[in-house]
C-alpha cells in the first residue's frame, strides 16, 4: 500500500499595494513533501515526473518524490482567512504511463496532508477554458452576488465546476472588504463597508477569480455605496413647494420620511441597494388636501434611476407626477385624505 505524506510550511508576506482602487492580499508560499515506496504502476527503470499546481519533480525509484513552494492557505493583511486550492498530484512517466490522485482540498492553515494514493491509468481531462458569470456586475452593502462556473474542455464539452467538490477554489483582490466563499458567492465582510468607503473612492472595482485544475479565469465587480434619490416638489404654477411631507415606500423595507426644504428639494441618502427592484415616492399637502406620487427603481450600476424626481402638485385634488418615465395622475381621498394612483400612461 503507498503511503503519502503533505506538509506544507507557509509564509505570509504583509505586504499591500493598489490595485484597480483596492488591496491586495499578501502571497503565501508552501512547501509540498509526498513519500511512499514505489507501486505496481511504476516499471522499473521508467523515468516519472509528478507534479501539481505548476510544479515538478522527477519520481525516485523508490516512488519518493517532493515538491517545493506551492501555494497554501493564510491570512491577508485584514486577518480574513482563505483556504488553500484544491488540487491533483498528477504523474507522468516515459513510457506513457499517467497517474493522479484524487482531488486533494487544503484547508485553512492547514499544515499536514494526506492525499489519497495515485490511482494509476487515471487521467482527468484539464479544462481548456473557464466561464465565471454573476446576474449583475455591481454589488452594493446588502447585496450578495452568486458566482457560476463553467468548464470547457478541449472535446467542446461543458460542465459546471461552480462548486469547490469540483475543484473550483476563488479569491478576491480585496479579500479584506469583498469576500468570496468556496461555492462562488460574493458579499461584503461584515462592517468593512464604512472603512473601505473611507480610505477609497466609490464606486470602485474589485475582482473575483475562479481557478480550476491550473486554468483560471476573472470577472471584474464594481462596488457602490448606499444609493441616494433626490427631487424637488413644485406647484401647479411651477412654484417652490416647502415644508411638505415626502414618503418613500420600497416592499420589504420601513418607510423613510423626509420634508421638502423651502425650494421643494428633497433628498433620501443610505438607501439599500436592490437592483432590479422599484419602489415609490409620495408627496402630501395635508392642508390643501392634495397628493403625488411617482415610482422609481434602481439600475443595475448602483444609481437610482431617475436621478431627480420631480412632483409637481396641481391646484386641485388631483396632481400629475412626471418622473421622466410615466405621469401618473394621482387622486386624494377627500375623507381617508389616502392618496390612491389612477393607471399610467406613457409621455
Amino acid at each position: 500500500m503507498r503511503t503519502s505524506l503533505v506538509h506544507l510550511f507557509a509564509r505570509l508576506s504583509g505586504s499591500m499595494r493598489p490595485w484597480s482602487k483596492l488591496l491586495l492580499c499578501g502571497v503565501v508560499t508552501a512547501m509540498l513533501v509526498l513519500a511512499g515506496p514505489a507501486t505496481a504502476g511504476q516499471a522499473p527503470g521508467v523515468s516519472c515526473i509528478a507534479s501539481a499546481q505548476n510544479r515538478s519533480t522527477p519520481l525516485t525509484a523508490s516512488g519518493d518524490y517532493v515538491l517545493e513552494n506551492l501555494p497554501g492557505s493564510g491570512i491577508a493583511p485584514f486577518g480574513v482567512g482563505a483556504s488553500g486550492q484544491p488540487f491533483r498530484v498528477r504523474v507522468t512517466c516515459d513510457d506513457g504511463t499517467v497517474g493522479e490522485t484524487p482531488l486533494t482540498f487544503p484547508a485553512f492553515e492547514q499544515q499536514l496532508i494526506t492525499p489519497d494514493p495515485i490511482v494509476w491509468g487515471l487521467k482527468t481531462p484539464v479544462p481548456s477554458s473557464l466561464r465565471l458569470e454573476f446576474s449583475k456586475s455591481v454589488i452594493g452593502p446588502d447585496a450578495q452576488l452568486r458566482g457560476s462556473t463553467t468548464a470547457r474542455y478541449p472535446d467542446g464539452s461543458e460542465k459546471s465546476v461552480t462548486a469547490r467538490a469540483s475543484g473550483t477554489g476563488y479569491r478576491s483582490s480585496a479579500p479584506g472588504f469583498v469576500g468570496v466563499d468556496e461555492e462562488g458567492k460574493v458579499f461584503l465582510q461584515g462592517n468593512s463597508f464604512q472603512t473601505f468607503a473611507a480610505m477609497m473612492p466609490i464606486p470602485a472595482f474589485v475582482t473575483i477569480t475562479a481557478e480550476n485544475d491550473g486554468v483560471s479565469t476573472s470577472r471584474m465587480l464594481k462596488l457602490v455605496g448606499p444609493a441616494q434619490l433626490n427631487g424637488r416638489v413644485t406647484q401647479a404654477d411651477g412654484s417652490s413647494a416647502g415644508n411638505l411631507e415626502v414618503r418613500l415606500s420600497i416592499p420589504g423595507h420601513e418607510d423613510k420620511l423626509v420634508r421638502t426644504e423651502a425650494s421643494g428639494n428633497y433628498r433620501f441618502t443610505d438607501l439599500p441597494f436592490l437592483a432590479s427592484r422599484s419602489g415609490q415616492v409620495t408627496v402630501v399637502d395635508r392642508v390643501k388636501r392634495r397628493a403625488a406620487s411617482s415610482a422609481f427603481y434602481f439600475d443595475h450600476q448602483g444609481g437610482v434611476a431617475p436621478e431627480k424626481l420631480q412632483l409637481q402638485l396641481n391646484g386641485g385634488g388631483l396632481a400629475w407626477c412626471a418622473s421622466g418615465l410615466w405621469m401618473r395622475p394621482v387622486l386624494l381621498n377627500p375623507v381617508s385624505r389616502s392618496a390612491s394612483a389612477m393607471p399610467m400612461r406613457a409621455l
